[in-house]
C-alpha cells in the first residue's frame, strides 16, 4: 500500500475511493485547506448516469453531491447509456455551492426499414 492511500483511507475515506490514488489527494487536500466547494448535480433521468470531476467517478445515481472540491478550474463530465455525454468546464470558488441542473440527450433511435 503506498503511503498516499493511507493517507486517503485515514483522511477521506468518505469522499474519496481509494483508487483515486495522489492525484485525488491533493484535490481533496486543497479544498479541505481552502474550505473546499460543495457541488451539487441533479440529472434527468435521474438514474443510469455516472458523473465525473476532473476525470474521477464521483458517483450517481441522481442527485450526485461532491465536497471538498478545491478552488479553481475543473471539469464536469456526465454519461450514461442511451444518452449524449455531457461535459463542461467549471470555475469554482473556496466555499461556494453549486448546483447544475442537467438534462441529458436522448441518442437517435435507429430506425428500422417498413416490412415488405
Amino acid at each position: 500500500m503506498r503511503l498516499c492511500d493511507l493517507a486517503i483511507g485515514l483522511a477521506a475515506a468518505a469522499t474519496l475511493h481509494l483508487a483515486t490514488g495522489c492525484e485525488g489527494l491533493r484535490h481533496l487536500k486543497q479544498g479541505l485547506d481552502d474550505e473546499g466547494a460543495t457541488l451539487r448535480v441533479e440529472l434527468q433521468p435521474a438514474t443510469g448516469a455516472t458523473v465525473w470531476v476532473d476525470g474521477l467517478e464521483v458517483g450517481g445515481p441522481s442527485p450526485v453531491v461532491r465536497e471538498g472540491l478545491a478552488a479553481g478550474a475543473h471539469r464536469l463530465e456526465v454519461r450514461a447509456p442511451g444518452y449524449h455525454p455531457f461535459s463542461t468546464p467549471l470555475e469554482l470558488h473556496a466555499r461556494q455551492r453549486l448546483t447544475l441542473a442537467i438534462a441529458l440527450r436522448p441518442l437517435p433511435r435507429a430506425v428500422e426499414p417498413p416490412a415488405r
